[in-house]
């Protein structure tokens, strides 16, 4: 991860993978718990197709599999294609 930013509920980081850029949002784990399903739901009507994973992207494959999709989200982290869907996550989430 070459940047990263916390507010009071998310931490935002930028990181590499193979190359690709990705803008990535971690909730706390108190904000996860609480506001997950509706965080997946808000995104899906947002951006379209959100491919949730049931393990971390990092360590587990070298990219997301699924690719032409700008929204991705793991067990912990939304993962950005765009900055722009990024920062429109973080301004509705914070």
């Amino acid at each position: 991860m070459t940047v990263a930013q916390r507010n009071a509920n998310l931490l935002y980081a930028v990181t590499h993978i193979d190359g690709d850029t990705y803008h990535t949002v971690r909730p706390t784990a108190v904000m996860r718990i609480e506001s997950w399903p509706d965080m997946l739901t808000w995104a899906k009507s947002e951006f379209g197709n959100v491919t949730v994973f049931k393990r971390s992207i990092v360590g587990t494959v070298g990219r997301p599999p699924v690719l032409g999709q700008s929204v991705y989200a793991d067990l912990t982290r939304f993962w950005f294609r765009h900055k722009s869907d990024c920062d429109k996550f973080i301004e509705h989430w914070s």
